[in-house]
């Protein structure tokens, strides 16, 4: 049953959102006097942009964002609604002048009742392109320009998760191909790498054999050197000690 009434529902803002406007009124109470009194003084109204990127600002864009302002803040604020906003505080108050504000700006909404406009609220568009934050004055100054026109609303803009996703995707595969390309110039490098050590091993390992052959000639060079004069001197003493016995 819910799941029917979900889609009755979607259907219907659905029919909403892209009739045209022409009955679209505003508010005849005071903005300031029923909206920006009851705010703080440096409250900031966070507004969706629904202008595709590239394109210019239309009103009817516009409409779509004030629309989704004050639903935006009805649906996270719906626990201060009461039907007499008289016996509530100032958010019990704004929230009441947004319902009025809601049926208003929508074509054939005005027997609404609180639900009826909770519901059309949480089923009317949803993702943008951004988002900025504005002040009570720039926000009055847009609600005032918007719920006047006339035209065709434009659509909901598509599901950005879509776009999203294929977005992720071509970066995700750059960066794969990124990674593929920095890893073969690796593999490169470090094989470079590896035949520089190997021949660098190599000329150290000659160059160890060629200094112990040296060091091993020197070594039998001055042991035979050391050998040589012995020898002579033991030939040179030989012949003194014969002369000395014959005498």
């Amino acid at each position: 049953m819910k799941g029917k009434l979900r889609t009755f529902w979607t259907v219907m803002a659905g029919v909403f959102l892209t009739a045209r406007v022409c009955d679209a009124g505003c508010i005849k109470h005071s903005f300031k006097e029923h909206i920006t009194k009851n705010l703080l003084v440096d409250h900031w109204f966070q507004m969706k942009n629904f202008t595709p990127t590239g394109k210019e600002v239309t009103e009817q864009h516009e409409f779509l964002s004030v629309l989704n302002t004050i639903c935006s803040s009805l649906i996270i604020n719906k626990e201060f609604i009461i039907s007499d906003p008289l016996k509530g505080g100032s958010q019990a108050r704004v929230m009441w002048t947004y319902i009025q504000m809601v049926k208003a700006l929508v074509n054939g909404s005005k027997n609404w009742t609180e639900n009826d406009t909770i519901q059309f609220c949480s089923n009317s568009c949803s993702e943008s392109y951004g988002i900025s934050f504005i002040n009570t004055t720039q926000f009055e100054k847009i609600y005032k320009k918007v719920c006047v026109q006339s035209g065709t609303l434009p659509e909901c803009p598509p599901s950005l998760s879509t776009t999203t996703a294929t977005s992720q995707k071509s970066t995700n595969t750059s960066e794969s191909e990124q990674q593929t390309s920095s890893g073969d110039g690796n593999t490169s490098e470090l094989s470079k790498t590896r035949d520089v050590l190997k021949s660098g091993l190599i000329v150290s390992a000659v160059v160890s054999i060629i200094a112990v052959i040296i060091i091993i000639t020197v070594i039998i060079v001055v042991f035979f050197k050391c050998s040589n004069n012995n020898n002579q001197e033991q030939n040179n003493e030989r012949p003194e000690e014969g002369t000395s016995s014959v005498v």
